[in-house]
């Protein structure tokens, strides 16, 4: 198969919501398609999308900011990998391409950096996720974006070194 991540277009952003509002995560964080297309949109000026595509087929995106954290680091608002294509290896690719961004985003590597994200405390599978790629718990933040849903906020200390 033929993977490559590409940045994305405004005019990905309906396919983009539309994969991701039909998924658990967006089912538990987004009441609506046009809630969740409207953010998309409104973010898409000053937040960076990024789409992985399988064959020519969207297979997920990364959506992050590069200066979102305390104005300095990487902050990951979301990685997103669809179900048929989750336990290939993309996810991985996804994170190491956040990484290597977040290293080199002024054109000058740096040696290190950090990239902060927050992620449900429900959600066991992608907080191993972000384990195994060396991401630690710092806090968990009672009801950030729902009511009854806790969130972990992870940080990595990335390196050059540490990319996979």
């Amino acid at each position: 198969m033929n993977a490559y991540i590409t940045k994305a277009s405004e005019e990905d952003i309906p396919q983009m919501a539309h994969a991701l509002f039909h998924s658990e995560l967006g089912k538990r964080y987004y009441p609506t398609l046009e809630v969740l297309t409207n953010q998309m949109q409104n973010s898409f000026i000053t937040d960076a999308f990024y789409i992985l595509k399988v064959d020519a087929e969207l297979a997920g995106f990364i959506w992050f900011q590069a200066n979102g954290a305390f104005h300095t680091y990487t902050y990951l608002h979301m990685i997103f990998v669809r179900d048929k294509f989750q336990n290939h290896g993309y996810g991985k690719l996804l994170m190491e391409f956040l990484e290597k961004f977040s290293l080199n985003d002024t054109g000058m590597k740096k040696l290190k950096t950090k990239i902060f994200l927050v992620v449900g405390t429900w959600n066991d599978s992608a907080i191993r996720f972000y384990e195994h790629y060396g991401y630690l718990t710092l806090s968990t933040i009672p009801g950030l974006f729902r009511k009854h849903t806790d969130e972990n906020l992870m940080m990595k200390e990335c390196t050059q070194a540490s990319i996979h």
